[in-house]
């Protein structure tokens, strides 16, 4: 079974903790958040409208939603029946449409005792698997956005020189003889463009063979010491696309969780390219360096 919603949420502890409270909780709202922390200690909890993201502050993504509210899709003018729920990227409600992830991912009950059992299943820490589910898309559309930058540059290149944005096959041949070859042109600036042509024509053709390789460093900070979790991804392309069709734990999902590598030192080639990204801002893909996706993920060129 496949569809095109997302499991795991991307919702970043750091932009949950800042969000306002805008009323107050109820007293059922309450005796669930107490009675959650009792069972899950250190768990912290945030308003988020109706609902209350649950997060532990030294991880990374909040781990899921609860709530004290009638969360029917349809209640018609009858007699609203709230009930406690929780939602959690661990949840399969097949009992509901998966087109719906607020439905799939959810679990609801009338009793307290039985939601709170649910929430301390299933809000669960994301693995770093799951983190690279989240994040790896978009350090693919970083480096894509750098390939059609590249193409755009080439595209105008390519008009300079013929009028056209793509070069006749043959005209390209001859043009490409004659650069190889040291050939003099009479005009300077044509000549120009066509070397400049070239040049990043190549290097955009070997950036595309080295882009799709990665090391994926998941970044954790235990009693004042960093802990990193490395996995090798051959390539992003494939990875992307399987976590887009499918949200249950494939094969190649558990060779990632073996071949996971937990360590208190970076190799050389990796940490001098971790530094480079540390000191950027979030979200920004570096050609020939990575991806920071936030300050404890990254992905770096293999």
């Amino acid at each position: 079974m496949s569809n095109k919603i997302g499991k795991f949420g991307n919702t970043l502890v750091a932009e949950v903790v800042t969000l306002p409270v805008t009323r107050d909780p109820s007293p059922e709202e309450l005796a669930f958040i107490d009675a959650i922390r009792k069972k899950l200690r250190g768990i912290q909890f945030k308003q988020a409208g109706l609902c209350y993201w649950a997060y532990y502050p030294d991880e990374v993504f909040a781990r899921g939603l609860i709530s004290f509210a009638d969360v029917r899709e349809s209640y018609g003018n009858g007699e609203r029946k709230p009930t406690y729920n929780v939602r959690s990227p661990y949840i399969e409600n097949n009992k509901t449409d998966v087109w719906n992830s607020s439905l799939f991912f959810r679990l609801s009950s009338v009793n307290i005792n039985t939601a709170v059992r649910n929430a301390v299943k299933y809000l669960r820490e994301y693995t770093p698997v799951d983190i690279i589910r989240v994040t790896a898309d978009q350090a693919r559309s970083g480096r894509n956005s750098i390939s059609h930058e590249e193409s755009d540059d080439i595209r105008r290149l390519a008009s300079k020189i013929c009028g056209s944005l793509v070069i006749d096959k043959k005209i390209r041949n001859e043009l490409m003889h004659l650069y190889n070859t040291g050939h003099q042109f009479v005009d300077p600036e044509f000549g120009s463009n066509v070397a400049e042509y070239f040049t990043k024509h190549a290097a955009h053709v070997e950036n595309e063979k080295t882009g799709v390789g990665y090391t994926f460093v998941y970044v954790k900070t235990i009693n004042g010491r960093h802990e990193f979790t490395c996995i090798d991804i051959d390539d992003i392309n494939s990875v992307c696309d399987n976590f887009a069709a499918t949200f249950y734990r494939s094969s190649e999902d558990e060779k990632r969780d073996a071949n996971a590598r937990v360590t208190y030192e970076l190799p050389d080639d990796v940490l001098s390219k971790v530094s480079v990204l540390t000191v950027g801002d979030d979200g920004v893909f570096l050609d020939g360096v990575g991806y920071k996706h936030c300050d404890e993920v990254y992905y770096v060129y293999k």
